[in-house]
């Protein structure tokens, strides 16, 4: 992500405002962030953005897990769709 973008996220989060686009009024905002990536947050986010983000939940790879549980993910996604 760029670097400016990931600045203007964390302004939004620390005030709990946004600034609506194309115009100069700042907004109040309740902001609840989600993010997934494939790559480790350290090294790919800015540091002063991950400080804000209080936690970290990682998930084991398909290849790792077994073969009952892939079972049971396939079985589980077929079943909701």
């Amino acid at each position: 992500m760029p670097g400016r973008w990931l600045i203007n996220r964390q302004n939004q989060i620390i005030q709990g405002k946004k600034l609506v686009s194309g115009s100069t009024v700042q907004q109040q905002a309740s902001v609840l962030l989600l993010a997934a990536t494939t790559e480790d947050p350290h090294s790919s986010l800015l540091q002063t953005f991950t400080r804000r983000i209080p936690m970290t939940i990682a998930l084991p790879a398909l290849r790792q897990r077994s073969f009952a549980e892939r079972y049971q993910l396939i079985c589980t996604f077929l079943y909701l769709r």
